[in-house]
C-alpha cells in the first residue's frame, strides 16, 4: 500500500463510498491513514469528509425524529435526556437529592408561642425530666466556673 493517490482521486473515492475513509482507501489501494493525513493539509478534502459526516448525522437525526413521532419510548427518553435541558426538562431525580427550597421562615413569635404552650403542660415537663435523653448536656455552669477537665490533660493525651 505505498500508492499515493491525488486529492481529486481521494475525493472521487470518498464520493463513491459515501464518505467512508476506510472503504475509499481500499478502493484506492492506500491506507486510511494516508487519507486522514492528507485531509489535515487539504481543506477541500476535509470539507468532503465533513459533508458526509453531516449527512450521516442528519440521517440519524431524521430516524430519531421518526421514532419520537411514532412514540417509541426509547427515542422519546433519549431526545428528552439529550436535548431537553434547553427547556429545563429533567427526569426529576434531582428533586430527591436536594432539600426543598422555601422562602418562608417560621416567625419567631410562632416558635415562642409553641414553646410556651408546651411548657404549660405539666405532663410534657414531667416526661422530659423522667426520660433524660442521652443528648442532654447535663448541668449548666456559670461563666468562669471550672469544668471537670479544666485542670487536667485532655482525654487521650495532648
Amino acid at each position: 500500500m505505498s500508492h499515493c493517490p491525488s486529492t481529486n482521486q481521494i475525493i472521487g473515492a470518498l464520493h463513491a463510498t459515501m464518505g467512508k475513509p476506510c472503504l475509499a482507501a481500499e478502493q484506492l489501494g492506500c491506507s486510511p491513514e494516508t487519507i486522514f493525513t492528507r485531509a489535515q493539509s487539504s481543506p477541500k478534502l476535509r470539507s468532503v469528509l465533513r459533508l458526509y459526516r453531516g449527512k450521516l448525522l442528519d440521517s440519524a437525526e431524521t430516524a430519531l425524529w421518526r421514532a419520537v413521532i411514532e412514540g417509541e419510548s426509547w427515542a422519546v427518553k433519549w431526545a428528552l435526556e439529550q436535548w431537553g435541558h434547553s427547556r429545563d426538562y429533567s427526569d426529576g431525580a434531582e428533586i430527591w437529592h436536594t432539600p426543598p427550597e422555601t422562602d418562608e421562615l417560621v416567625p419567631h413569635e410562632l416558635v415562642r408561642a409553641l414553646a410556651q404552650e408546651m411548657l404549660k403542660h405539666d405532663a410534657y415537663i414531667a416526661n422530659r425530666r423522667a426520660r433524660r435523653l442521652d443528648t442532654d448536656s447535663g448541668a449548666l455552669r456559670r461563666e468562669g466556673e471550672r469544668g471537670p477537665l479544666a485542670d487536667v490533660a485532655a482525654p487521650g493525651g495532648d
